[in-house]
């Protein structure tokens, strides 16, 4: 399970996620979109479907978040592949499903581990409106730039999230739609963050999704390939399908212990392969191990 969060609550940002789906799903894979903005959906303005079916019919109906009951409470956009689910356009609304959404992160897991893609968009970054479960239950998930981003801001606000209790480490990217704000070691040094790519002629294909059914390809080459770029790299956490063969073998262990330590050894391990540099984690772990100037004076004088 991949989650998604805006860098600067743009347009473009809150489109790339879709184009992911849509490459992925134009190459027969199977993708799920659950959008699970706390402020409010917009999915449903940008791809012009109706909210419902969606999560607040999913919730509503009670049932778990299964496979076909993922699919039931969803809606196909562009092919039978790609499977999207709108969140409530009003803040209330959809503050109510993510709360729901979260008592269901751990079997959205399951899913996207074992059967399908699973794209969660988060909104824009923030400590304050976070999902902690569907963070921290994702494979990974992805900060969406774009030139425009104000990265002190964005920095601030990664430092915060990085100060959150949250479960097993999720590998941590960043994208951006246009050229980077940032250089590729910056996002690393600065975030902790392994930069995917950038997402070049964004403008060609903007809210025109004819590009993913066959025509117009010759004219977005560039984008497409750029995306592709970066799908490829970030499907495997939306898509891991390495921890699903690992649950499954821990699952037919028959000691509990055993099977516990090994999904929680698996899981370790694949989440920190990507990156030979570091991670999200490391970064977060970092920032308290620095003293501050009182604490590095204090010793100064007590020595």
């Amino acid at each position: 399970m991949l989650t998604v969060f805006s860098a600067d609550n743009s347009s473009e940002s809150y489109l790339a996620p879709i184009w992911l789906a849509a490459d992925w799903a134009s190459k027969d894979r199977e993708v799920l979109i659950v959008e699970a903005n706390p402020t409010g959906g917009s999915i449903s303005e940008d791809l012009g479907i109706p909210v419902n079916p969606g999560s607040a019919s999913l919730i509503a109906s009670g049932l778990p978040a299964r496979r076909e009951n993922l699919i039931e409470h969803s809606l196909d956009v562009l092919s039978e592949n790609l499977h999207v689910m709108p969140a409530p356009t009003t803040p209330e609304g959809a503050r109510t499903v993510v709360k729901s959404l979260e008592e269901r992160a751990d079997e959205l897991r399951q899913v996207s581990d074992k059967e399908m893609a699973i794209i969660v968009m988060g909104g824009q970054v923030s400590d304050r409106m976070i999902s902690r479960a569907l963070f921290g239950n994702a494979a990974g998930f992805a900060i969406i730039s774009t030139p425009n981003t104000d990265m002190t801001d964005l920095e601030l606000e990664l430092r915060e999230v990085a100060s959150l209790p949250y479960g097993h480490e999720p590998a941590g990217f960043a994208l951006s739609v246009g050229p980077s704000p940032w250089q590729k070691t910056d996002w690393h040094s600065r975030c902790g963050l392994m930069f995917a790519g950038s997402i070049e002629n964004s403008a060609l294909v903007v809210q025109d999704y004819s590009v993913f059914t066959g025509r117009r390809k010759r004219k977005a080459r560039r984008f497409l390939n750029s995306l592709e770029s970066i799908g490829e790299l970030l499907y495997a956490y939306a898509h891991p399908p390495i921890l699903a063969q690992q649950r499954e073998l821990a699952a037919d262990s028959a000691d509990e212990g055993a099977k516990s330590h090994a999904i929680d050894a698996n899981e370790a391990q694949f989440a920190a392969a990507p990156s030979a540099t570091g991670s999200f984690r490391d970064w977060a772990a970092s920032l308290h191990d620095v003293k501050s100037p009182d604490a590095n004076s204090a010793s100064g004088a007590s020595a």
